[in-house]
């Protein structure tokens, strides 16, 4: 069964082989329900009472994020390929060749790329590491672009089950290759801003980590400088259903041009076990692949408190821009 079959099955009750927090999947999917529906009136709220205060408070400390218990960023948005899309780039004048740019695909759950610019520190899912990264990124000199996947269930298209192989060429039929190519293209064209299409890199956490992987199998280093994967593995896995069988049948030129990957994950995961991140991590490493893996104690399936500073310590050390 593929993600897709998977996920369908979870949300009409059925038993599926790859559930949100294993036998707990139904509970997981009814409290995010819930979370989203509170965080939105909270949001809501700060952003129509508070939104001068941290217009105000954003100028005087010259970033585009607030800080504090609370995490929101002055972003941009547009459509492309039909998807929303938010971007922002950094304060001051960009260098030479553009900004360097990092592209996020978010995670499975009802939690798309809207979530991605505004947090706070008590909500669940480590939602508000990852507000906190787009904030680092930004401080640092880096662009973010945070496009939605296209499902319903906010999935990504290489959990489909007719990408789940070796034959990479498959993708191209993808609507989420198309959307990359024209995130591509989009950045060369100015439409996020000054950006250095030579210094583009991509992270992703949940499905997104699944993402991340793909765009690191597909494009390679002639796209992305570097990855970051969160809970995820190899672009065809999914949940506990993972091995190595596909990767080793994959033409040996795609893992040279494998880019830099980091992996982060908690280890008490119940959606995507932690096994999962060391078999991609053993195996691009045997391969040559630079690579660095990092597991947070009793965490569970969510971002990590690490998260924002190995992720741009990760990038700073592949930014062609930097070095």
């Amino acid at each position: 069964m593929g993600f897709k079959s998977a996920v369908a099955c979870l949300m009409v009750g059925a038993a599926a082989a790859w559930t949100p927090l294993g036998p707990n999947g139904r509970e997981y999917e009814k409290q995010m329900k819930s979370d989203l529906y509170k965080m939105r009136i909270i949001k809501n709220e700060a952003l129509t009472g508070d939104l001068n205060v941290l217009a105000n408070a954003t100028q005087k400390v010259s970033s585009r994020c607030s800080s504090g218990n609370t995490i929101s960023c002055d972003h941009s948005e547009t459509h492309i390929s039909n998807r929303w899309v938010g971007y922002q780039v950094p304060l001051g004048t960009a260098p030479k060749g553009g900004w360097p740019f990092v592209i996020l695909f978010h995670g499975w759950g009802l939690m798309n790329s809207e979530w991605c610019w505004y947090a706070q520190k008590n909500w669940n899912y480590g939602l508000y590491y990852k507000a906190e990264t787009i904030k680092k990124l930004l401080d640092a000199g880096y662009g973010v672009i945070t496009p939605d996947s296209s499902s319903e269930l906010t999935y990504w298209d290489t959990n489909e089950e007719e990408y789940a192989n070796s034959d990479l060429a498959k993708w191209d039929k993808s609507k989420d290759h198309a959307v990359v190519d024209d995130l591509v293209k989009h950045c060369k064209d100015g439409t996020f801003g000054p950006c250095n299409t030579k210094d583009i890199h991509a992270m992703g956490f949940s499905s997104g980590g699944y993402m991340s992987s793909r765009v690191a199998v597909n494009y390679g280093k002639s796209v992305f400088q570097s990855v970051s994967l969160m809970a995820g593995s190899y672009y065809y896995c999914y949940g506990s259903d993972c091995s190595d069988a596909i990767a080793k049948q994959v033409p040996s030129s795609v893992w040279d041009d494998h880019p830099p990957t980091l992996f982060l994950h908690g280890t008490r995961d119940g959606l995507v076990p932690t096994d999962t991140s060391e078999i991609y991590y053993n195996f691009i490493k045997n391969k040559g692949v630079e690579t660095k893996r990092l597991t947070t104690n009793g965490k569970d399936h969510q971002w990590t408190a690490n998260a924002p500073a190995q992720i741009l310590a990760w990038v700073e050390t592949h930014s062609s821009s930097k070095n």
